[in-house]
């Protein structure tokens, strides 16, 4: 138990918050290397709240982004159905029809 003691001081943690911040740091997955850069750019250091924080806003950020690589096809391809079965004021039939006839 003393090494542990003195290996803190050491590291210049002086709650077990602070801690507990730096082992969830270590455990968390490659797609946070953000907050681990950010985290160890700061001279102040976060509390257990501030870093729950960060992670879901990042948590956040990487699902909106893989939504965007995952959804974008969708919408352009919406839009040409609905357009290629609207009637048209150029023909009686809608386009869908013309090309399938």
């Amino acid at each position: 138990m003393f090494h542990v003691a003195s290996r803190l001081k050491e590291l210049k943690i002086k709650t077990f918050e602070e801690l507990f911040v730096l082992m969830i740091l270590v455990s968390l997955l490659a797609q946070f290397n953000q907050i681990k850069i950010s985290y160890n750019c700061r001279k102040e250091k976060w509390t257990l709240n501030e870093l729950i924080t960060h992670c879901v806003q990042e948590e956040e950020i990487l699902i909106i982004i893989s939504l965007k690589v995952f959804i974008w096809p969708m919408p352009p391809k919406t839009i040409a159905y609905i357009l290629n079965r609207a009637p048209t004021k150029a023909a009686a039939k809608t386009p869908y029809e013309l090309w399938t006839v």
